[in-house]
């Protein structure tokens, strides 16, 4: 059997999914507990299950750590963080020492800059917070640039849609590593970066290598009244599936902040008000993909954002418009500079099927 006493230092209570079923699992507050060796008498206690009735074979203390401050000396300690962080190293949003320079910190010792807000203590959040700072010591010290992909704008609905549903890194660090994109000047494509801090926003050329007079930041974000001592999250009005009050999503939810000029500075892990802002509505199964809800009121959004026409269109439909419009959709572009559409595998197999019945 197995007793959880929970993680006194941050209030954490967790339970193994792991467990085997004969193991009894007991949250409680360690200070309630006394540990004995032997106890022959019997517990006067109503319960006949009660979890402690039986004696225990082995105690594992696992109530938290406490940061390790004597390898450093007066003149290279690095300074803490305030209140209920203070077991923490104080650090910027860059993971570097908030008083030492080039003195860095990954995994769990960075979680001051989201304790309690969002996953950074644990390894399903500060592995993307530890290749994050890999990125970003890749261009101060080796002047590689944070990785990217050029998706043109005629590609970015599509792309958006698949990286939105499968994106890891800000679903588990939501509010703290954010999707940026690119919107340079002149140009029928964006870059795209992906796991970016979001406090690398305010200086993004000088941590990243990359700089635009435009851009879009994706942010995973769960609504203002999801949670809180005074907040029911089972509430009757907890959660909406209408598009037009996708800004009142209060689950874990896409939201893009389109800005016309680079951010010059923000509050801590707080994006500035944007010139055009899109929540994707929540969706109980976090798939943002459904037609109607999710993909057409995204796609307006790029639309205006762009300038530009993103609607799919079949030869036939660029043809008359090539011939009633002085401009065309992005979309009938390579049809018109002679090119035709990219032939897909499905439109393949079919033009085998033509070609086979009609040869001779």
């Amino acid at each position: 059997r197995s007793s959880d006493l929970g993680e006194q230092g941050d209030g954490y209570d967790y339970d193994d999914a792991d467990d085997e079923d004969d193991e009894e699992t007991l949250e409680g507050d360690v200070k309630d507990y006394s540990l004995v060796e032997k106890y022959d008498e019997e517990f006067d206690i109503e319960l006949d299950n009660f979890a402690m009735r039986e004696p225990y074979d082995r105690i594992i203390s696992c109530l938290g750590f406490g940061f390790d401050w004597t390898p450093f000396n007066k003149d290279a300690r690095p300074a803490r963080s305030l209140g209920r962080k203070s077991k923490y190293p104080a650090i910027t949003g860059t993971y570097e020492s908030s008083i030492i320079d080039s003195m860095y910190f990954a995994g769990t010792n960075t979680h001051s800059r989201d304790f309690r807000k969002s996953s950074g203590g644990f390894i399903h959040g500060f592995r993307y917070t530890a290749r994050a700072l890999h990125h970003l010591l890749e261009w101060r010290y080796e002047r590689n640039p944070w990785p990217s992909r050029s998706v043109p704008y005629v590609d970015l609905l599509d792309y958006f849609l698949k990286r939105t549903n499968e994106m890891s890194g800000p679903y588990q660090m939501f509010g703290f590593l954010v999707d940026v994109i690119l919107l340079p000047d002149n140009s029928d494509s964006a870059i795209y970066l992906e796991e970016v801090p979001i406090d690398v926003l305010k200086n993004l050329d000088a941590n990243t290598g990359h700089s635009s007079p435009r851009y879009i930041v994706v942010n995973l974000q769960y609504g203002d009244g999801f949670s809180g001592p005074a907040n029911d999250v089972f509430r009757e009005d907890r959660a909406t599936g209408e598009a037009t009050d996708a800004h009142n999503s209060n689950f874990l939810h896409p939201v893009l902040f389109y800005y016309d000029k680079p951010i010059k500075s923000m509050a801590s892990a707080r994006l500035p008000r944007p010139n055009k802002i899109h929540h994707m509505v929540e969706d109980f199964l976090t798939l943002w993909n459904a037609p109607i809800s999710h993909i057409i009121p995204l796609r307006r959004f790029f639309e205006d954002v762009l300038g530009e026409d993103l609607r799919n269109f079949s030869a036939e439909s660029c043809f008359m418009a090539a011939l009633t419009h002085t401009t065309l959709p992005l979309k009938c572009a390579d049809y018109m500079n002679g090119n035709g559409f990219v032939a897909g595998k499905e439109l393949r197999k079919a033009a085998a099927v033509v070609h086979s019945q009609f040869q001779l």
